[in-house]
């Protein structure tokens, strides 16, 4: 029996690097999760577990069919319209969906541009159709009075014009200034072939605005324009980036001061450098590449959906794979010190599409035939006529052997956690990369303050003074040298976040194969 007084294991700031999956039966830095499921980073950096979703829509529409598509319409700065799309029908509104159809043909797959007070949809193979916003009035077609209307998937508003791609996506057309319906370029209008410039075999798939320049992402490589302002005179090629793409139009974001997309081998950071006159490149998702590149490979591409909210500073896509529906949550506000992202999986809110509102910081989110919102801490079951349901949060760390090679022996364990009051939590340790796994739980203690003032995602935002904070402790058996260490919880209307686990144990003599008992 190893002699010896107990030695605190402490893991101050379980998760702060986020998951890592693609080395998580190595040795790694115990700041890493191995799993990490419905977990978020408060504002003061701890691991919490995500908000739910509550429905705004009054009732089904479309006996339920899927929501595949949100957009929030910005019609002056006075009025927001969040607009849906259900059954290859278009429909605007939160608590009342009305349908806004009206000449748009049938197409699950729109993307929606804000122009000049207006919304404009696209959808491969086409006409663009245009909505003003007001009552009793519907999309209708986009007719143009020179030129033709490009009919492509991709577009975005930038720099006064429509930027627009055609079927082809060989073909990049531009509006004249301020105007939808002019498309010649004897009209102030612009036609690009890309094939000009794509430096191989390669077809455009997503069209982005970024930094007074205009970046087309083919599958393979992604050109990037200058002289976007006078595109029928002086728009030029500035760069060209080669053996990456876009594999997802709906992933690419604009989160300020730079664009995040999908590429077939993970999420990439598009940063420009003005200095060098570079667009380096980064790879997010490093720490679960294998993961996710086999949840993208089970997916439908026009199916993946992301959004950015910058109030909680994150980006989020939707993968509704085949197998099974997960959510990547990737945190933008601190990086690790490797630079990959802080990630974490959110595996049972199945969320079709996002869009977020940045005039009242609403995280919107469609579901089967309702509009809801991200907020509360639980989820509701479609099944069971919108009934709440609570939902798990789980995490494990990664192996460790604490800094050294000595046996411990597991007496007892501290945790400090914020909130879930009366939550029962289960805590689990295993041994030197061993599949047997020990199990106890605790029951957090009733809070006695007032509770959580939740209009943020997080639960270091309080009503009142209220930290309920509480350390419990549990009793542990059993040794090795290395261990791993978890827990879970049933989410169920309370926030609740982990500060540290910290775990006391006797040491001894070296450990050497076979001592785990």
């Amino acid at each position: 029996m190893p002699q010896g007084r107990l030695k605190p294991l402490t893991i101050r700031a379980p998760g702060l690097f986020g998951l890592n999956t693609q080395e998580q039966l190595g040795l790694l830095d115990p700041l890493f999760a191995t799993v990490a499921n419905n977990l978020v980073f408060d504002d003061n950096d701890r691991m919490a577990a995500r908000k739910g979703w509550s429905k705004t829509t009054s009732s089904q529409i479309e006996s339920g069919a899927d929501i595949t598509v949100l957009h929030m319409y910005e019609r002056d700065k006075d009025t927001q319209i969040l607009i849906s799309v259900c059954n290859n029908k278009i429909w605007s509104g939160t608590s009342t969906l009305t349908e806004q159809t009206g000449t748009a043909g049938a197409s699950n797959n729109w993307k929606f541009i804000n122009f000049e007070s207006q919304v404009i949809a696209v959808s491969q193979g086409r006409t663009p159709v245009f909505w003003d916003g007001g009552a009793g009035t519907d999309f209708a077609n986009v007719t143009a009075t020179t030129g033709s209307v490009p009919t492509g998937d991709d577009g975005v508003a930038a720099y006064g014009r429509l930027w627009i791609l055609d079927a082809d996506r060989l073909t990049l057309k531009v509006s004249g200034l301020q105007d939808k319906t002019k498309w010649a370029t004897a009209d102030d209008s612009a036609i690009v072939d890309l094939a000009e410039y794509f430096p191989a075999v390669d077809f455009a798939q997503a069209i982005a605005a970024f930094n007074n320049l205009i970046v087309v992402f083919g599958l393979h490589s992604i050109l990037i324009f200058t002289g976007v302002h006078a595109p029928v005179t002086q728009l030029a090629l500035n760069d060209v980036i080669l053996g990456i793409g876009c594999i997802a139009r709906d992933s690419i974001q604009d989160i300020g001061d730079d664009l995040i997309f999908l590429d077939s081998t993970g999420l990439r950071s598009l940063v420009r450098s003005i200095e060098l006159k570079t667009q380096p490149l980064q790879d997010l998702t490093i720490n679960v590449r294998n993961e996710l590149l086999t949840d993208i490979d089970n997916t439908t591409k026009t199916l993946i959906k992301s959004v950015y909210n910058p109030d909680d500073g994150f980006y989020l896509i939707t993968l509704p794979a085949t197998t099974r529906h997960v959510e990547y949550y990737i945190d933008l506000r601190r990086k690790n010190p490797d630079n990959s992202a802080r990630i974490f999986k959110w595996n049972s809110i199945e969320l079709n599409c996002m869009a977020y509102d940045i005039v009242s910081n609403t995280l919107h989110v469609g579901k089967e035939g309702v509009v809801g919102k991200y907020d509360t801490y639980t989820d509701l079951d479609p099944t069971d006529s919108f009934s709440t349901t609570s939902y798990i949060a789980e995490y494990k760390s990664s192996w460790s052997d604490f800094k050294s090679e000595i046996l411990k022996v597991l007496k007892r364990a501290n945790l400090v956690t914020i909130g879930g009051s009366e939550y029962q939590v289960t805590f689990n340790w295993a041994f030197d990369f061993s599949d047997i796994e020990y199990t106890t739980s605790f029951v957090v203690p009733v809070s006695t303050q007032a509770r959580y003032n939740i209009s943020r995602y997080n639960t270091h935002r309080y009503s009142g003074t209220n930290t309920d904070i509480n350390n419990n402790t549990i009793e542990l058996t059993h040794a090795g040298q290395f261990a791993q260490v978890g827990w879970k919880a049933a989410i169920d209307g309370d926030a609740f976040a982990i500060q540290s686990i910290s775990m006391f144990a006797k040491t001894g003599r070296l450990a050497t194969s076979g001592d785990r008992w």
